[in-house]
Parts: C-alpha cells; sequence; structure tokens
C-alpha cells in the first residue's frame, strides 16, 4: 500500500486544536431539539438510513444546496436530537463565517471548527464523528437550473483525508433544499470576476434571487421592503429528504492504488459517484392524503 505524503500524515496530539474549546453542549443539544421539530414541520424532513450508520466515528460527506442552510439544519437537527452529545457530530466549517462577530461564536459554540485535517483529526481522536461538505460555496450556491447536481469541482481534501484516518465514508444525499434558497446562474463567473478566491476564499458571489429582490425593492418599489426582506431572509418552506448511504471503506476499496494521486482520485470517484446517483435518484416519499 503507498504511503501519504508526509503532509497529510497526523500531527502529534499535542499540536492539535482543541475542538471542544468553544463548544457549549447544553445550547446544542437546546437547539438540535429545535432544528428537529422546526425542520419536521417547515421542511416536512425525512431522514433515511439511519441503520446504515457504523459504529464508530465516521466521515460524513454531504452534498450542499440552496445557500448551504437547510441540509445543515435538517441533518444537524435529527442527528443531534437522537444522538445528544454521546455521538457528537462535529461540523467543518469554511473560515468567513466562523470569523464573523457574534455569528462565529455562535456556531463554535455549536460544535463547527475550521476546515482543516488539524481539526478532523482532533475531532476522530475525541471519537467524534466529522461533517464536510466538500463543494462548499459552489455547491451550495450552484445556479437554480442545477438541482439535481453534485459539484466537488477540483476539491479533493475529504478523500485524503478519509484515507489518512481510515475511517468509514457515510455519503449524505440531500433532495429539495435547493428550493429552499433559488440561486441565479452566473454566481460563479461573478466572483471569479471580482478575485473572491484570493479575498475571502470562495468562489462565488453568495447571492439568491430573494437578496436581488431586497436590492430591487430598495430601488424601484420601497413601499415592498419589509416583504422583499422577508422573503430574502425566510427559506421556502420545499420539502427535504436525506438519505444516509452505504458507508464506503475507501482505504480497503483503493489499495490496490500504487501511485497516491490515483489514490486520492479513485477514492473521490467512490464517494463523489455514490452520491451523484443518489441525488439523482432521491424522490420524496409519498405520503396519502
Amino acid at each position: 500500500m503507498p504511503e501519504l505524503p508526509e503532509a497529510t500524515r497526523a500531527a502529534p496530539a499535542e499540536l492539535l486544536p482543541d475542538v471542544d474549546a468553544h463548544f457549549d453542549e447544553a445550547r446544542y443539544l437546546a437547539l438540535t431539539e429545535h432544528a428537529r421539530a422546526f425542520s419536521r414541520r417547515w421542511f416536512r424532513f425525512e431522514l433515511r438510513g439511519l441503520e446504515r450508520l457504523p459504529p464508530g466515528p465516521c466521515l460524513f460527506v454531504a452534498n450542499h444546496s440552496g445557500a448551504g442552510y437547510a441540509d445543515v439544519v435538517t441533518l444537524l437537527g435529527e442527528l443531534g436530537s437522537r444522538f445528544g452529545a454521546e455521538r457528537r457530530v462535529v461540523g467543518l466549517s469554511h473560515g468567513f463565517p466562523l470569523a464573523l462577530p457574534g455569528y462565529g461564536g455562535f456556531l463554535r459554540s455549536l460544535g463547527a471548527v475550521d476546515a482543516s485535517h488539524e481539526a478532523a483529526r482532533a475531532a476522530f481522536a475525541r471519537g467524534y464523528d466529522v461533517l464536510v461538505y466538500p463543494g462548499g460555496d459552489i455547491d451550495a450556491y450552484r445556479g437554480l437550473h442545477r438541482p439535481r447536481d453534485v459539484v466537488f469541482g477540483a476539491r479533493r481534501g475529504y478523500a485524503r483525508l478519509a484515507l489518512e484516518m481510515g475511517v468509514p465514508v457515510v455519503p449524505v444525499a440531500t433532495i429539495g433544499s435547493h428550493w429552499t434558497y433559488l440561486v441565479p446562474p452566473g454566481v460563479g463567473r461573478l466572483g471569479r470576476a471580482l478575485g473572491l478566491k484570493k479575498r475571502i476564499r470562495a468562489e462565488v458571489v453568495p447571492l439568491t434571487l430573494g437578496a436581488l429582490g431586497v436590492g430591487a425593492a430598495a430601488l424601484f418599489a420601497p413601499w415592498a421592503l419589509p416583504f422583499a426582506l422577508a422573503a430574502a431572509i425566510v427559506p421556502t418552506p420545499a420539502r427535504v429528504t436525506t438519505e444516509l448511504l452505504p458507508a464506503i471503506d475507501v482505504r480497503a476499496a483503493t489499495e490496490h492504488e500504487t501511485d497516491v494521486e490515483a489514490r486520492v482520485e479513485r477514492a473521490h470517484e467512490l464517494v463523489h459517484g455514490a452520491l451523484q446517483a443518489a441525488v439523482r435518484a432521491l424522490e420524496h416519499a409519498h405520503r396519502p392524503r
């Protein structure tokens, strides 16, 4: 089996970040219960495949949609309320929201940490599950005309992490959240034109049709501004369904590869392929009237 590059090997335990430093268990338990109740009413949320969950720590790899709100709230609300802090899920987050005054501290108190291999290693070392959305902004802010796509781009860090740590990967497929905040086409091209990747490590302009409506109301119909603000802030009550797919042992499945980069790419193909197929095939359950 080929060795992974030196840069991806685990750092000494004393150098790992403290993922518990800002975690507030009482707040986490209370808010996940509220999130679950809200999700089941507003999004009519259903989580399937919980029986497939491996017994030990795993890496959840999920698709992102609709500005990245509903798919996070629904999943963490359900997992948190079912397992409490006994099986805690540490979410890897982009540094920008974590740096926002007030809001960043709130996210950290719920268990969010900066998206890094070091933070993930620390979480696994403590027996926690780790949740990652490899597509990040390019997946969450893909245009409304691409509801069933899973966009990871060239991002392979999650595959390297899974190979290094030897944890099972659980692909998490979600449909419906794409319609909770509508994203206009072209936000990726605009982000590249503005050079956002160098400025804030983002590849898209985080715009939704609701946000554009606020601007239009402010310019052309000031009387409609309160309604436009409400439409921009409140997610559409679209139905959201998530399924936990069978766990993938990417280390075992790729051990035949003799080249490190080929092994990483094969691990990505296995996980992304399973996730993409599931997102395209998944349907909401039929509910009789």
